[in-house]
């Protein structure tokens, strides 16, 4: 007899370290809770080898599925510039057919975990309104995803708040061997600290280019006076250009050691971030998978959910916003008090990364009522 089949989507059309973890930890959880296969309807090939996913695709993925989950991520909610073309793209992308195949099929379809709002593209927001009235559960990753839904018009009583899924995550999520190979590649030196620099916004950005400068030169000036201090320079995709200027233009002005990580294989990226001492971070899923698995995270946010999270976990002061960044002295002074914080052991915060667990790990206990009660 065939194994079952479920169908997952997400913000799975570029590969991206966040959105692959997210549909990985989804998919585990699929794979624990009932014998079945899961498919990406609408992924690219990168997604179905990192998932371990079969391959099939488009519509033929959605007839074979009995069951569909929206997962984590970010897609239904637009960026903070270009929101005309994300709108756009929303429909491009095709995030919409399979709640719409599904509902056509009278099949049920849940959504767990995400993102949402704001919308400003009136299509686009009654397309999102049109799917969660329309799912059998929902369930956003915050409070304001929430308050957005509702202000839209779902009612309230249908969406249940959770966290995200990463936040699910501890160390004893990570493969033996994965830490192994995290710790041979970073080879630290005995007394250095460690400290993850993953910026995905370059100084040529239409947007953000000159505060981006700012944080490059501050980042020179900060490492190359603190030779104790190691940064290792990640890129979160294969092949991003823009992620790689910034790491050709950061090495070629340190004058101490530094590690480059180029992403490759998500358990191996969250097992580096778990040998970090800190992170700083322009996104959001690097940020939320170093502070799950220990390591302290600080953000320079492209995007307004990255302000939400750090707001979720009470570390606002971690996390600035990349606009308002317009001085290196400012900029430093954060970053290096960030540095000698010892936040992440701090009884109160243990207490707060403890409680989001267990909020995340809620979107496991609903996938599980979904598939074995719809």
């Amino acid at each position: 007899m065939p194994n079952r089949i479920f169908a997952l989507h997400g913000g799975c059309f570029t590969e991206n370290f966040g959105d692959e973890l997210l549909l990985a930890i989804h998919s585990k959880w699929v794979k624990e809770i009932i014998n079945g296969d899961v498919v990406l309807p609408y992924a690219i090939n990168i997604y179905d080898q990192e998932v371990n996913a079969i391959k099939l695709k488009g519509i033929g993925a959605l007839k074979a599925a009995e069951k569909l989950i929206y997962s984590g991520g970010g897609y239904l909610g637009e960026p903070n510039h270009d929101q005309i073309n994300w709108g756009y793209s929303f429909f491009k992308r095709k995030h919409f057919v399979p709640a719409e195949y599904f509902k056509l099929t009278k099949k049920p379809y849940a959504i767990i975990g995400a993102g949402a709002g704001p919308l400003t593209n009136k299509f686009t927001r009654k397309e999102v309104i049109r799917m969660c009235k329309n799912a059998e559960i929902t369930a956003v990753r915050d409070e304001e995803s929430k308050k957005f839904l509702c202000e839209y018009g779902v009612p309230s009583e249908k969406i249940h708040v959770t966290a995200d899924l990463v936040l699910s995550l501890g160390l004893e999520d990570l493969d033996a061997l994965k830490k192994s190979k995290a710790k041979a590649f970073l080879n630290n030196v005995e007394g250095k600290k460690l400290i993850g620099i993953h910026l995905a916004v370059s100084s040529e950005n239409p947007n953000y280019g000159e505060n981006a400068q700012i944080i490059q030169s501050s980042i020179v000036r900060f490492f190359n006076n603190n030779p104790d201090f190691i940064p290792v320079l990640i890129a979160d995709k294969r092949n991003s250009s823009e992620q790689n200027q910034v790491i050709e233009e950061l090495s070629k002005e340190f004058v101490h050691k530094y590690i480059v990580y180029k992403h490759s294989d998500i358990w191996l990226t969250c097992a580096i971030l778990s040998q970090l001492d800190a992170v700083l971070t322009t996104k959001l899923h690097v940020g939320i998978t170093a502070y799950s698995l220990g390591t302290k995270a600080f953000s320079v946010a492209a995007h307004q959910k990255t302000l939400r999270f750090y707001k979720q976990i009470e570390q606002n002061e971690n996390c600035l916003p990349l606009e308002e960044i317009r001085s290196e002295n400012v900029f430093l002074d954060h970053f290096q008090r960030f540095l000698t914080s010892n936040i992440q052991t701090e009884d109160h915060h243990i207490n707060i990364r403890n409680k989001n667990k267990e909020k995340a790990l809620i979107n496991k206990k609903l996938t599980h009522d979904f598939i074995v009660n719809y």
